[in-house]
């Protein structure tokens, strides 16, 4: 829904997310987008084609969950000459801490909670147990979803393009079910199997494929205790596992003690990289040689 400037405001405050609208064209007729995160500029520019212009995406993998994160000039710029900006939602701690400010800084932009619709997951362990999980990219049927507000977001914004965010959506969606099956087929033999993992950001996926992780981390950005890492070193020999993931931003030292503890090895896998598909065929893949043994 299209609220009037002069109702967003106070909607804002009581709902923390909007959806606002500029259908003002830029002078090259292409939308510029703002995504709180990388593989949100996939689904963003898969859905919108050519009528996309510039994807400016913001926290970086190496930011963990972006809550202390300062935005850079350039992209403070970008979000002023945004369009559209596609949130994580699902309370995802960098928009929770910097919306108002970007709100502020482009009051006539669209602002989308790409959550909503999703069965969202709460953390059950550590010092954040009860709050929402926000890693819901991570898991394809959860995209699936996220594309479709993102289309609904573009249309309202660009109704002129509808035809053409419409049939790129079905035709990523299609992909996108088509990545479900294969991943869920290449799963099943593994049916609730364990992966030892520090930061444990695939809950989505997990809870999609019948898989348990076993977290290093026992809170974000923080080193886990060395109590923490030999209870994980007793919990992953008890399960017989011999493979530790990691992300690529993960200080690699608490991984590689929990595998060589495990008599194991350290294996990187990407839940931020931006070629969405590809990914997750990747992650798939990896997993199972990991669970081969």
């Amino acid at each position: 829904m299209i609220i009037g400037a002069l109702l967003l405001s106070g909607a804002m405050l009581a709902t923390g997310y909007s959806i606002w609208a500029n259908s003002e064209p830029n002078e090259n007729g292409k939308m510029s987008v703002v995504v709180t995160l990388l593989p949100y500029k996939d689904f963003v520019e898969q859905v919108g084609g050519d009528r996309i212009g510039e994807v400016t995406d913001i926290v970086p993998i190496q930011a963990g969950c972006g809550h202390d994160y300062e935005m850079t000039p350039k992209q403070m710029k970008a979000v002023s000459g945004a369009r559209l900006y596609v949130a994580v939602g699902a309370s995802h701690e960098f928009e929770e801490a910097n919306l108002d400010k970007i709100r502020e800084q482009n009051p006539d932009m669209t602002i989308v909670d790409t959550s909503e619709g999703i069965s969202l997951l709460t953390i059950t362990e550590g010092e954040e147990a009860g709050a929402t999980n926000p890693h819901v990219w991570t898991s394809p049927r959860n995209v699936i979803i996220i594309v479709q507000n993102i289309c609904t977001a573009l249309i309202k914004a660009d109704p002129a393009g509808t035809s053409i965010y419409e049939s790129n959506r079905d035709a990523f969606i299609r992909e996108l079910s088509q990545l479900d099956n294969e991943t869920r087929d290449a799963l099943k033999p593994y049916s609730n199997r364990t992966l030892c993992i520090y930061h444990p950001a695939w809950p989505y996926f997990a809870r999609d494929y019948n898989l348990t992780q076993l977290p290093i981390e026992e809170v974000e950005e923080q080193a886990p205790s060395p109590q923490r890492i030999q209870n994980v070193i007793d919990e992953a020999k008890a399960l017989h596992l011999t493979v530790v993931y990691r992300s690529p931003a993960d200080d690699p030292s608490s991984s590689e003690t929990v595998a060589e503890g495990i008599g194991g090895h350290v294996v990187v896998i990407n839940h931020m990289a931006e070629d969405y598909i590809n990914n997750i065929h990747d992650v798939t893949i990896t997993l199972v040689n990991g669970f081969k043994g």
